[in-house]
């Protein structure tokens, strides 16, 4: 089982495997539509495409920022349409630096589920090792995903707000780290 990282050639080991699933996550914040063209221009075989605006987030609303998160239900149905239950191994892949990839590795774990990891390097990698690319789309068949609890380590605005309020972020007890980027901070 794979949980963080996985290389190129072992996951090209596992591209025809119905227990694996491998979610391209390609994606340019200045050209929505990049990722979902650089796709069917060529991707990992049998990959399916995670879209950062339809998958990964829900609707943009005036309070919620850019990327919210996706209701818990909706991603869970995506990962029900992806071909995804309890057994099945995610990779997710981006053009390289990993941010849209470990964006989805995050909402899985989310969602509960530990077999996720993410191409180390991402398709610009893949294409390095001169590993084999399709333009072909993966077929799923739709699985039945049995959701367990949000893992505990994951807390709410609500939550941290109390955090904030009762002084544990200011005294160091609970320490909250913002992980976009310096101009989104």
């Amino acid at each position: 089982m794979y949980t963080m990282l996985i290389e190129p050639a072992e996951l090209a080991a596992h591209t025809d495997d119905p227990n694996w699933v491998i979610l391209d996550c390609r994606f340019d914040l200045a050209r929505p539509a990049w990722g979902e063209e650089e796709f069917a221009r060529g991707h990992v075989p049998n990959a399916l495409y995670a879209h950062l605006d339809r998958d990964l987030s829900s609707a943009v609303t005036p309070t919620s920022g850019r990327h919210p998160l996706p209701a818990r239900e909706a991603f869970l149905g995506a990962l029900e349409r992806w071909g995804v239950d309890r057994e099945v191994q995610i990779v997710a892949y981006d053009q390289g630096p990993g941010a849209y990839a470990s964006r989805l590795w995050w909402l899985v774990r989310w969602a509960g589920h530990t077999r996720v990891a993410v191409l180390n390097g991402g398709f610009a990698a893949w294409q390095q090792a001169g590993l084999p690319v399709s333009q072909q789309p993966g077929v799923r068949q739709q699985r039945r995903y049995s959701p367990s609890d949000a893992p505990a380590e994951f807390v709410t605005t609500t939550e941290v707000a109390a955090l904030q309020a009762a002084g544990k972020l200011h005294s160091g007890e609970s320490v909250l780290v913002d992980a976009r980027a310096a101009d989104r901070f």
